[in-house]
C-alpha cells in the first residue's frame, strides 16, 4: 500500500464477532432462493456465503437484514433516532414546560417493552434539546375553559336576560362589582419552559391545580 501503511484484514462474518455480510451477499441469497445450486452449497459449506436460514431469521427478528451498528455492548449516552427526532420534539411542542423527569417518563412509555431503553440523565436531555434547537425562556400558561360552549352560553345569559338570569333590566347604579382571585397553597405554575428559537413558550393549563384559597374583593 501507499506509504507502506498496513491495512488490517477484516474478519469474515462467519466468525460471529459482529461483522455482518454485505448487502451484495444478502441480495444474492434472496435471488438464489431455494434452488439447490452446487455453487451456493459449496460456498456455504466453506462459510463464504450466508445460508437462507441465517438471512430469514435475522429479517424475521429485526424486520431487515441490514448490518447493525457495532457499539461494544455500550448503551447510548445521547438521545438518537426516533427518541429525539419524533418523541422528544413532539412532546416539547405539546408540553414546553416539561421537566427532565417528565420527559424520561414519556420516553419510557413510548419505548415500553424495549430491552435497549435506559433512562437518560438531566444533562443528556438538555443536550438533546439543544441539538433540536430548543432554548430556555420564560413562558405563559393559557386556559381555554372560558371558551367552552356552556361558559359562552352563561356569558350571553348574563348580559341579555332579565333578573334573576341576567342583568339586562338592572340599572348600572344598582350593580355591585365583585372580583375574585385564587391563592394556591401547595403548587404553583412553572414560569420557565423551552421552545424553538423565535417562538414563545405557551402551554395550555387548567384554572385549578391543587387546593386553593379564594379571595373576594
Amino acid at each position: 500500500p501507499a506509504l507502506q501503511t498496513r491495512v488490517a484484514e477484516e474478519p469474515h462474518p462467519s466468525g460471529g464477532r459482529g461483522f455482518a455480510y454485505s448487502q451484495i451477499y444478502d441480495l444474492n441469497v434472496y435471488n438464489s432462493g431455494q434452488i439447490d445450486d452446487p455453487i451456493f452449497d459449496l460456498a456455504r459449506a466453506n462459510r463464504f456465503f450466508p445460508s437462507m436460514q441465517t438471512i430469514f431469521s435475522v429479517k424475521q427478528e429485526h424486520g431487515h437484514s441490514r448490518p447493525c451498528r457495532r457499539t461494544g455492548n455500550a448503551r447510548a449516552t445521547i438521545l438518537r433516532d426516533h427518541d429525539i427526532i419524533i418523541f422528544l420534539a413532539l412532546y416539547c411542542v405539546a408540553f414546553p414546560k416539561a421537566s427532565a423527569a417528565q420527559i424520561n417518563a414519556f420516553l419510557y412509555r413510548v419505548n415500553y417493552g424495549s430491552a435497549f431503553f435506559c433512562f437518560y440523565t438531566n444533562s443528556q436531555i438538555t443536550q438533546a434539546e439543544k441539538r433540536i434547537g430548543l432554548t430556555r425562556k420564560a413562558g405563559s400558561t393559557t386556559a381555554h375553559q372560558a371558551y367552552l360552549p356552556i361558559n359562552l352560553q352563561k356569558r350571553w345569559m348574563y348580559w341579555n336576560l332579565p333578573y334573576p338570569f341576567g342583568i339586562a333590566d338592572i340599572r348600572v347604579e344598582d350593580l355591585i362589582d365583585l372580583d375574585e382571585c385564587g391563592l394556591f397553597v401547595e403548587t404553583a405554575d412553572k414560569k420557565i419552559g423551552k421552545a424553538f428559537v423565535g417562538n414563545r413558550v405557551r402551554q395550555e393549563g387548567n384554572y385549578q391545580k391543587s387546593e386553593k384559597w379564594t379571595l373576594l374583593l
